[in-house]
């Protein structure tokens, strides 16, 4: 279970479809393994679909809920993207 749908793995193209599901999946979260170990200290929503992560060690994670290209201190965040500073 993959959160939106269950894999099956009925036959081979079933499986090489599940598994190429699941690589996608790590490769999204690889850039954002070393948050894993880093506490979280705040979490702010702003109003304009803005949300912000900041971690112990300084690090924010600012992420674009809304589906309209958002300029976030001098940088362009995409819709349902995020940005890193």
């Amino acid at each position: 279970w993959m959160g939106e749908c269950d894999f099956t793995a009925n036959n081979g193209d079933d499986l090489r479809e599940c598994v190429s599901h699941i690589r996608h999946g790590c490769d999204e979260y690889a850039p954002l393994a070393d948050r894993q170990l880093v506490y979280m200290t705040d979490y702010r929503v702003l109003d304009n679909g803005i949300h912000i992560a900041s971690y112990e060690d300084g690090v924010r994670m600012i992420g674009n809920f809304s589906d309209f290209c958002i300029e976030f201190e001098g940088d362009p965040i995409e819709p349902y993207s995020y940005i890193i500073k």
